[in-house]
C-alpha cells in the first residue's frame, strides 16, 4: 500500500506542475494527504481545489473528512494534555504528603 501511495504522489506532482490550478488534481492531492493521515495539508489542498471550482461536492465532502480528523486529533491532544496536567498534581500532591510526613518526629 505504501508504495501504491508512493507512486500516486509521484504522479501528482507531475500533474500539479503541469497544471497548478486543475481543481481535480488539486483535489486528488487532498484526498492522498488524507490516506496518508496528514490531515491539515489535505485542509489546505481541498480548500484550494474549492476556491477555484467552488461547485465541488466531493472536494466540499472530502474537507468535511479532513475537518473531523482535524477535530479528532485536537480533542485526543486535548486529552492528552489534561492527562499530563492531572498527573502532575497528582505528583505534586503525592510529594508535598511525604513532605509533610518526613517532617513528623519519628516515634520510637
Amino acid at each position: 500500500m505504501a508504495g501504491q501511495l508512493d507512486d500516486a504522489a509521484a504522479i501528482y506532482h507531475r500533474l500539479y506542475a503541469a497544471k497548478p490550478r486543475d481543481s481535480d488534481v488539486i483535489f486528488l492531492f487532498g484526498v492522498l494527504c488524507c490516506d496518508l493521515g496528514l490531515f491539515e495539508p489535505a485542509r489546505r489542498f481541498l480548500e484550494e481545489a474549492l476556491a477555484v471550482a467552488p461547485v465541488f461536492p466531493e472536494a466540499r465532502a472530502q474537507l468535511a473528512r479532513a475537518l473531523n480528523w482535524l477535530a479528532d486529533l485536537q480533542v485526543a491532544a486535548g486529552k492528552l494534555t489534561e492527562s499530563r496536567d492531572s498527573a502532575i498534581r497528582f505528583n505534586s500532591s503525592v510529594l508535598r504528603k511525604m513532605s509533610l510526613c518526613e517532617a513528623l518526629p519519628s516515634v520510637s
